[in-house]
């Protein structure tokens, strides 16, 4: 290390000085933005929508406690999706998790017609 720089001395800090150093100028701000307006896509699957819901979180380091992240994550699911996951209360965010992917293996059973207006 240069003269001016001081000494790392723990794993977090060593993470961080990586970061500072190797990620492009917003990178953390876009993936933070990605992060605020996350919504499963009309197309998406659940379990996609669950892989890029875990994946920001770990990029970010998010330490929210369960209670929070189901709320977030069910907030962002398809609303014929959240309106039958949230009939059932998941203290963790795994059983959430295995709601949402259970609601969404029910629902593809039925006709696609019940999603249609007269």
């Amino acid at each position: 290390m240069g003269q001016n720089q001081p000494c790392i001395h723990t794993w977090q800090a060593f993470c961080h000085a990586l970061k500072e150093r190797f990620y492009l100028s917003g990178f953390l701000q876009a993936l933070l933005a990605r992060w605020l307006q996350l919504r499963q896509l009309q197309q998406q699957s659940v379990r996609a929508y669950i892989d890029v819901f875990c994946k920001l979180c770990l990029q970010l380091h998010i330490k929210d406690p369960d209670e929070v992240l189901i709320i977030k994550f069910n907030s962002g699911l398809l609303f014929q999706f959240r309106r039958e996951v949230e009939l059932f209360e998941s203290n963790t965010l795994d059983k959430a998790f295995l709601k949402a992917l259970a609601v969404e293996r029910k629902l593809n059973l039925r006709p696609q017609s019940w999603n249609l207006m007269p």
